[in-house]
């Protein structure tokens, strides 16, 4: 079987869309369960085109087989974000078109749809919907444009342009609904079809990655999402996302034929969903899912407006794909310089570079075949492990510590569900026992961190994360912000403590130490919003700052970070912007504390 790319020119703009489908003409209408989830529980781009694959069912009890799923919602909705958040194995998540078919996106498509029949097979529907789940992520993934090849220009607007399309999502879908009608997607034959289905969509997409490279407005994406897209980028990322949901919709159908299974007959309901579904996927509110991927993007862009590159802000899923595609572009060039040729290659040689593409090492989602019953079954373990995670997500995701404090601030119980932040409520170091909005323009002003004090007085580092800290011989303030945080992050072998987190305890001290009388809480708050320098506060108004901080702290992030403590008000707040005034530079360790001028 030979695997064939239809390319277009590589600088040519998407000049026509796939013949439409009249839109809901021949899809059953959708119940109130299924508009309750996609509006209230589909957080993610993936989240919904799992879901939205749903209608588009057509085989026989097409209507039976989409409230199975929607009753298994749960281990679907975990399955589509498991790639990215549990294996992590970000090779496997693209499919660079005009580089040989780079990318191990096609052999995870297959591994995942032969686990998603078998589960079938054996009417294990939650397993079955997880496999369905992460099946979704590894075909749609290589379906959108800035997953098929890379570039500088990408690197740097990659993920404020991934967040222009999650917050556009819904545009997209009225746009399919409407005059744009859904994509045709045709399923190719022989063994190797799903292979060539994933190519053939790739191929799509790839067509407008230069065009949107060059229309994504980076500037205005960061402050409203919606508006980085012009027009052009919305119609053409319409259609990427309907051609996901279509072809993923033909791939379950397919699925579910070969399994040779009915669907069990029990309905669905809305009430019956709400009293039974279990609470570890309900607990993250859309407000602050929103606030953090607002938070993340403007660091971002902060980083690009001042040094026209991202580097220490690069995501991690960026940094993995792009040091393995600089290691496969060494050997390839060294494999070159051996004689070994490297000219076009045919598409049976493709082929063979699908097989060849290297993977992570292999972790327990990396065979998911039905094994013999002497062998431990790969998949089980990953779909047993996903859901053992998802049991202890609450105690686990998030360490909070208890930190003795001078004030007198009651402490919150711990609530069921788990914070957002990597920032527990710390002490400051100094005794004086003020609080919120007690200073003034003309009270004297202290530096409350210096780089040369124990880590533990950094803001949000209690004393079981000052304990590991010390392990890996972080021992002081000025040792945490000088750290690498992935490198930090990997030696400290915490699950919870991601390299975000670190840069998060990184900046908040930093701000800590430069500018004069804020508390912990106060840089907390700071960080959590995305104003991570002194400049930042200073170029604000006090009315703009707190409206920053108002949506922060009605979560329960920001009850933690408060720990019952008031909430800051404009007079704090202006406080903040006149003492980023008189920040200082970050002093070196030797140098002696000195208050602000």
């Amino acid at each position: 079987m030979n695997y064939t790319v239809a390319m277009a020119a590589p600088a040519s703009p998407v000049d026509s869309a796939p013949a439409p489908v009249p839109a809901s003409l021949d899809r059953p209408p959708l119940p109130l369960l299924f508009r309750v989830l996609h509006a209230e529980k589909a957080k993610s781009t993936h989240h919904k085109l799992a879901l939205d694959a749903l209608t588009h069912l057509t085989g026989e009890h097409s209507v039976q087989w989409r409230n199975l799923f929607l009753r298994q919602v749960e281990p679907l909705l975990t399955g589509a974000k498991a790639p990215d958040k549990t294996f992590k194995d970000f090779t496997n998540h693209v499919l660079h078109v005009r580089d040989g078919l780079w990318g191990g996106a096609p052999k995870k498509v297959r591994q995942w749809y032969e686990a998603l029949t078998d589960r079938l097979s054996a009417r294990d529907w939650p397993a079955a919907a997880y496999a369905a789940g992460v099946l979704s992520h590894y075909y749609t993934d290589p379906l959108m444009p800035f997953h098929t090849g890379q570039s500088e220009k990408e690197k740097c607007i990659h993920r404020a342009a991934e967040w222009s399309c999650t917050k556009s999502y819904d545009l997209f879908k009225a746009d399919l609904e409407g005059a744009l009608g859904w994509p045709a997607v045709a399923m190719p034959t022989g063994d190797d079809w799903l292979e060539q289905m994933t190519i053939d969509g790739a191929a799509r997409a790839n067509r407008f990655y230069d065009d949107f490279c060059e229309r994504y407005d980076f500037a205005a994406g960061v402050k409203n999402p919606q508006a980085g897209l012009d027009g052009v980028c919305r119609r053409e990322l319409a259609l990427c996302c309907g051609h996901a949901a279509v072809g993923f919709a033909l791939i379950l159908d397919r699925a579910i034929a070969e399994s040779g299974q009915t669907p069990p007959r029990s309905g669905v309901s809305l009430i019956g969903f709400l009293t039974s579904f279990s609470k570890p996927i309900l607990w993250l509110t859309r407000k602050l899912h929103d606030r953090a991927d607002r938070a993340e993007v403007m660091r971002i862009w902060k980083e690009f407006k001042k040094t026209g590159d991202v580097v220490k802000r690069l995501p991690e899923e960026s940094r993995v794909t792009r040091e393995a595609f600089a290691e496969h572009q060494k050997a390839t060039a060294a494999s070159s310089a051996g004689g070994v040729q490297s000219s076009t290659e045919s598409p049976r040689e493709r082929r063979r570079m699908i097989a060849a593409v290297p993977s992570p090492a292999p972790a327990a989602e990396s065979a998911p075949r039905l094994a013999p019953q002497t062998t431990p079954d790969p998949f089980a373990q990953a779909f047993q492990a996903a859901t053992l995670e998802a049991a202890k997500f609450e105690a686990e995701e998030f360490e909070v510590e208890q930190v003795d404090e001078p004030l007198a601030a009651p402490r919150s119980p711990r609530f069921g569900a788990p914070p957002a932040s990597p920032f527990a409520y710390a002490a400051p170091p100094s005794t004086n026992p003020s609080s919120h909005g007690s200073s003034s323009h003309g009270a004297s002003q202290t530096f409350r961190l210096h780089p040369a004090d124990p880590v533990v007085d950094a803001p949000g580092i209690g004393p079981k994360t000052a304990a590991r800290f010390l392990k890996i011989g972080v021992e002081t303030v000025g040792d945490l912000i000088s750290g690498d945080p992935h490198d930090v992050a990997d030696r400290l072998d915490t699950r919870w403590i991601v390299p975000e987190v670190v840069r998060d305890w990184q900046d908040a001290a930093h701000l800590m130490c430069r500018i004069p009388n804020l508390h912990g809480h106060d840089v907390q708050i700071l960080v959590a919003v995305g104003v991570t320098d002194p400049d930042d506060v200073v170029g604000l108004a006090p009315d703009d700052l707190l409206g920053l901080t108002e949506p922060l702290l009605s979560t329960s992030e920001g009850e933690r970070i408060l720990r019952g403590g008031s909430p800051p008000d404009l007079e704090e707040v202006t406080n903040w912007i006149a003492w980023a005034k008189a920040a200082r530079p970050l002093p070196g360790e030797g140098e002696p504390r000195r208050a602000a001028a």
